[in-house]
């Protein structure tokens, strides 16, 4: 059974607005504190300060990254893991799902999976919404959760409040907060987590490079924004119900 139904490899980035940024003066990430740290950062942007890499030749970008480190999965019940690190957790159609060390504190880690797992719609209706009535919101925390993780796995999924942080181009409604065991990233949680040191690349098992959601709504709240190929944020985003955008989920879990 193939675990895609998406394809579109040379299909464009689709979007109206890109924002670069000088490569010589990267948003590094700041340190995490070790008090009342959030479950996931959210980064205030004055100006707003989008990443972008520049394209690159799918031919030429490997999928398997060396600037992370492969924990072996006879050793992961033992090591405490780091930034960068990949970790096995959960299966999708009998195939072991990657994730790479995003964040920590303490014995939390906040993981995101190495490949898009699937292309869906953000929300399968055209209608008015926002990542609190999301369909893809629902099929990540329902039908994913289950599906992907045994009992023992889902105790160790942590739930938490998803921040609904502004659109910084689009002054566009973005809902509520909401508490999630899984999500993708955010704008924000984009720039923070990457930069031109930590590239963004989103492949599908089969090696395609992919656009991906963000959960952000786009120019209108029937669009939502998502990260190029190129690891270019369009902001104003694509249409809800396009099923042409990878998803790459997020989630804090207790190792």
């Amino acid at each position: 059974m193939p675990v895609f139904n998406c394809g579109y490899p040379c299909a464009p980035d689709v979007d109206n607005y890109e924002i670069l940024v000088n490569p010589a003066t990267p948003n590094a990430a700041p340190a995490a504190s070790s008090a009342n740290v959030p479950a996931v950062a959210e980064v205030a942007t004055a100006n707003t300060v989008i990443q972008v890499e520049e394209p690159q030749d799918a031919a030429q970008t490997s999928v398997e990254d060396p600037i992370f480190n492969d924990v072996p999965a006879e050793q992961q019940i033992e090591s405490k893991y780091k930034i960068g690190d990949r970790v096995r957790f959960g299966k999708l159609n009998d195939k072991a799902i990657q994730w790479i060390v995003l964040d920590q504190k303490q014995d939390e880690y906040l993981l995101i999976s190495k490949f898009g797992l699937d292309c869906r719609a953000f929300n399968t209706e055209d209608t008015y919404t926002t990542w609190d009535t999301s369909s893809l919101r629902t099929w990540l925390n329902k039908d994913f959760y289950k599906s992907s993780f045994n009992n023992s796995e889902q105790a160790k999924i942590i739930r938490h409040t998803v921040v609904a942080s502004d659109n910084p181009i689009y002054r566009t409604a973005q809902g509520k907060n909401t508490e999630d065991k899984l999500f993708i990233l955010s704008v924000n949680e984009y720039n923070y987590y990457f930069d031109i040191y930590n590239k963004w690349v989103c492949r599908l098992f089969s090696g395609i490079l992919r656009q991906c959601w963000l959960r952000n709504s786009g120019a209108d709240n029937g669009r939502a924004a998502f990260i190029g190929r190129s690891g270019s944020i369009h902001a104003g985003g694509s249409k809800i119900t396009s099923a042409r955008n990878a998803v790459r989920p997020v989630m804090w879990v207790k190792l």
